[in-house]
């Protein structure tokens, strides 16, 4: 990205979630999501490195903006992405601390250990 001649912003590396949990920061006190409607899809079982991560790593609060406004399920029984997140991150020892009014920004707070669903459900 480069912000000339319109702005004069400097200019930032930008690196994936995926790419984050691989280098394994040891510690993080704030972790940001917001992805448009994708909640589910970063947590997924298909991003075992992000579950890994969040397993062994001491993070303290996930905080998320969900955008499931934007998805249909399919079935009345398909369970809804933002359920399915709030079960991984249970798993990962984050208890629900907060929504916002609108329902969209939701705060985790890890308060137990992961279980080994964390990793493996």
């Amino acid at each position: 990205y480069r912000p000339a001649p319109y702005l004069n912003a400097p200019l930032l590396q930008v690196h994936t979630l995926a790419w984050i949990a691989t280098r394994q920061p040891h510690q993080v006190d704030l972790l940001k999501v917001d992805v448009e409607g994708a909640e589910f899809d970063v947590f997924s079982p298909q991003n075992a490195a992000i579950r890994r991560w969040l397993y062994s790593a001491q993070v303290s609060q996930v905080l998320i903006e969900f955008h499931d406004r934007f998805i249909r399920r399919r079935t009345r029984t398909e369970v809804s992405g933002r359920a399915a997140v709030t079960a991984v991150l249970r798993n990962c020892g984050f208890l629900k601390r907060h929504i916002s009014a609108s329902k969209e920004e939701v705060l985790f707070v890890r308060i137990a250990r992961p279980t080994p669903q964390c990793v493996n459900d």
